[in-house]
This record gives structure tokens, sequence and C-alpha cells, in this order.
């Protein structure tokens, strides 16, 4: 009986990896595959994820920054831009791995700093684990052309897709390809008006609109907001329709003032940007914000600086 020859595993992430500088070597802005998506997709140690990273760093084709994780060298000799031309789609003819993952299902997240993001992924993860699925993981940095070359790349060997679609003024159209195609696709919390496909979201309309409900029962009149760009994302227009809805029906006239709604995922000017909108507004007497990390940062600014506007239980 003849023997079936396996790749080495070390050597089959290797080869993932030298076709990933491959295709992504001309983009800008791609997101290197990390040590733990690597053991997930390929179901091995931290420590031979590490191994063939470094190696190929110390073959040039790589460089470790510590703090800026890991990039694709951009000047490369003849030799090394010969041995990438071969991982190069229409060039590879070497056979799939027969210890390739059959069952995989790509997540593509906007980040993973916030306890709501890693929650999702924990979520994610379980599942996928019980029912022997593989998981590899992307960031898309709320960039919608990243996002959709993420997405082409991993049609070519992902059975499904799970992503926190980036929405700007229209929606990518690769997911609208997809939905119509009929390919095994989940969007998360930013439904796609007229897209028929599967979803998973909050209620985010009326859950902003309860919220702006109870500081009006509560007798306030003068309710900010704090807030990414309300165009980032659909769940945050949902979230404005919901507050302006409560406004609306209490007569409350909408001040555009006491909006703040440039503040960037993650923004390190966060903090001050809300210090000083609230020393410029001081008849807000109630704040809702519409992210999470945000929020955090506003109650942060909120007890050092405008304790009035805290509940009196927190005072």
């Amino acid at each position: 009986m003849a023997k079936t020859t396996r790749t080495p595993l070390y050597n089959q992430v290797k080869e993932y990896l030298l076709r990933f500088i491959a295709e992504s070597f001309h983009e800008d802005n791609y997101s290197f595959p990390s040590e733990p998506a690597l053991c997930s997709q390929f179901n091995v140690s931290r420590t031979t994820a590490r191994r063939a990273i470094y190696d190929l760093t110390e073959e040039g084709f790589l460089i470790r920054r510590k703090g800026s994780g890991t990039t694709i060298k951009k000047t490369l000799d003849e030799n090394q831009k010969s041995l990438l031309s071969a991982y190069l789609p229409e060039n590879d003819s070497s056979p799939p791995s027969p210890l390739k993952p059959q069952k995989t299902v790509a997540v593509i997240l906007p980040d993973l700093k916030s306890n709501y993001m890693t929650g999702i992924l924990d979520g994610i993860q379980e599942n996928a684990t019980k029912n022997e699925w593989n998981v590899i993981i992307a960031i898309s940095n709320y960039d919608q052309e990243h996002e959709t070359n993420l997405i082409r790349r991993f049609l070519t060997y992902c059975q499904g897709l799970i992503i926190f679609p980036v929405n700007k003024e229209t929606y990518n159209k690769e997911i609208i390809k997809l939905s119509l195609k009929n390919y095994p696709l989940v969007a998360i919390d930013n439904l796609l008006n007229g897209v028929e496909m599967s979803s998973i979201t909050s209620d985010n309309k009326k859950t902003a609109y309860k919220a702006v409900k109870y500081f009006i029962q509560h007798e306030k009149k003068n309710i900010a907001i704090v807030s990414p760009p309300f165009d980032s994302a659909y769940c945050l227009m949902e979230r404005y329709r919901g507050y302006r809805e409560a406004l609306s029906e209490n007569n409350i006239p909408m001040d555009k003032n006491i909006i703040l709604n440039n503040i960037g995922h993650y923004d390190e000017k966060a903090e001050i940007l809300i210090h000083n909108f609230l020393y410029k507004n001081p008849k807000i007497d109630a704040v809702v914000s519409f992210n999470f990390e945000i929020g955090i940062t506003a109650l942060r600014v909120i007890k050092n600086t405008y304790k009035h506007l805290l509940p009196f239980q927190f005072r």
C-alpha cells in the first residue's frame, strides 16, 4: 500500500504566509495574520506559528517591530521576487495540502479593542470549536476598501463569512454580490436594508429611544450625544433616529450644538474633545453615548470634572 506523504504543519504555515506575502506585496493596507489566527486555522501551536514568521523575517520577507507588528518588506532582491511569484494564484500549481482545514469560517471585525468586539469573537470561537470549524480573524480598521480586499482573499479558502460591515455612504459591493449568490454570510449589528441575508443585530433605534426617554422622564431637556461619525456605521444612524424620535414625541427641539459626533474610533484625543465639548455647553444636563469605548471615556471625564451630570447615586 502506498504511503500518503503529508506536508509538515510548519511548512504548511510557511507556504500559506508566502502566498499571503505574494498576494499582498503591492497593497498598502493589509492585515497580516496574527499568531493566534494561524494557530486556529492550521491547528498548530503558537511556537510553530511564531517560528514560521520568524524564519520569513530572517529570510528578508517580513519586518517585525515592537509595538507596530509584522509588515511585509517592500524592498526584495530578484531571487526573493522570483520565489514569491511562484506563490501567486496564477502560478501556484502545487496541490492543496491534505491537512488544510476543510471547514473554515472567516470573521472580519472593525477592531478588537473593545469588550463588545472581543465578546462577539469569543462567542464565534466557542461555537465554531463545538462544531469543528476553524476560524480566521481579520480586522478592517473601519476601512471599507481594506474590508473589500479581505473578503476577496478569504473567499478562496473559506466556506463561510461572518462580518461586522463597515458602512459608509453605501454598503460594500462585495457583500451585496455574496448575498445575491447565496454565499454563507452573516452580518453583525449592521443591517443591510433591501438585501436578503442572515444578520444578527440589536434594536439600536429602540435602545437609544429608551435611553433618551429615561432622561426626559427625569426632567432632562438638553441631552447631548457623544459618538463616532453617524455615517461610519448603520447602527449609529439607527441610534440617532431613536434619539430624534424621543425628543420629537416630547416636543423638545433638537439642538445640534450639543451633538458631538466627530470622535474617531479609539481616538486618542477623545477625552480632550469631550471635555472641551462639555465645557463649551454648560446647559447640557445629560449625555448619551452611541459607542461603548467613547461612553467609558465620557464617564471618566464626567466623574473628574462634571459630576453634576452623574445620577445622584453615582456622585
